[in-house]
């Protein structure tokens, strides 16, 4: 495999990742304030980095795939675990799940950032690496309001 299809490959997963947790997030759109703001900022931020994702994709010369759904778990398709959850009532290893995917995201990114050749996409990898750390924080602290009321 040359380097050109490692790179789409990894930028096809990361593709992916992306996808599945805008889906993710979406689904938690209706939860009560603050929750709710801290669940739009990561689906906004997972949909923008869908969109340079795909820029990054095309500018290898490549054509964009339609992202898929990706599984958390070998046995349990992802979306099977969320569907018709409330946030109160997700269980804890779905949700560490989550948090472990921001983790591959933002491993995933200084990958890119490390290999890809336009240092313009380096450096907003780089940036979205960064993002990624901020979502694991964000969602710890989500987390961390599970069992308390929100005020």
């Amino acid at each position: 495999m040359s380097d050109e299809d490692s790179l789409y490959s990894q930028l096809v997963n990361q593709l992916n990742i992306e996808f599945t947790l805008a889906y993710v997030y979406l689904k938690y759109r209706d939860e009560a304030q603050p929750i709710k703001i801290f669940y739009q900022k990561l689906r906004d931020d997972s949909l923008s980095h869908l969109s340079l994702i795909g820029s990054a994709i095309k500018a290898l010369g490549k054509n964009v795939p339609k992202p898929r759904m990706l599984s958390i778990t070998e046995d349990t398709p992802f979306v099977s675990r969320i569907k018709g959850l409330s946030l109160s009532k997700m269980r804890e290893e779905a949700y560490m799940e989550i948090e472990k995917m921001e983790v591959a995201a933002a491993s995933s990114f200084t990958k890119l950032s490390e290999e890809f050749l336009d240092e313009r996409y380096s450096a907003l990898f780089r940036l979205m690496r960064d993002e990624e750390i901020v979502h694991q924080r964000m969602l710890r602290i989500i987390r961390g309001k599970l069992d308390s009321p929100i005020t």
